[in-house]
């Protein structure tokens, strides 16, 4: 009868006991070379293969690093473009309100104009020349800039 002896075999758990095969005997008869070698290589396989689950553990962790910072990276630039476009979509609104200001400005003093345009009797139409008519006119479009600085600022 041949007793097959081996290296105690590393559990891949932590915590179990090591399992001895000195105590163990070959009950079915014998064995053949290429059986005892493999045997006798299955526990630097599992030591092996517990050292390249360790590697790729830690390359998993790394890349998982990596991706992780990629992440953060892209949620930061997302913020910073949509605080980019905030900014410029609070610039156009500004320049619409700006625009609608002057707007309001410019029409009151087409009104003005308008009805000293009109074919009414005023009494600024009796006097002779024009003066009267560009003092009004001059007048209307400093208090129009006035008005619009005051509404701007």
């Amino acid at each position: 009868m041949i007793i097959c002896r081996t290296h105690p075999e590393i559990s891949i758990e932590q915590g179990e006991d090591l399992i001895d095969h000195e105590d163990y005997e070959n009950v079915g008869g014998e064995i053949s070379g290429t059986q005892a070698a493999t045997v006798y290589s299955s526990v630097p396989n599992v030591q092996e293969l517990e050292m390249l689950l360790g590697a790729y553990f830690v390359q998993i962790g790394a890349t998982l690093n990596k991706l992780s910072a990629l992440g953060e990276y892209v949620e930061d630039t997302e913020d910073y473009i949509n605080i980019t476009l905030d900014d410029k979509q609070n610039r156009i609104l500004q320049a619409g309100v700006q625009i609608g200001t002057a707007s309001v400005i410019v029409n009151f003093f087409v009104v003005v104009t308008g009805i000293f345009g009109m074919n009414i009797h005023i009494d600024i139409f009796d006097a002779k020349g024009n003066s009267a008519f560009f003092e009004t006119v001059f007048g209307c479009t400093a208090t129009c800039i006035i008005l619009y600085f005051l509404a701007m600022f």
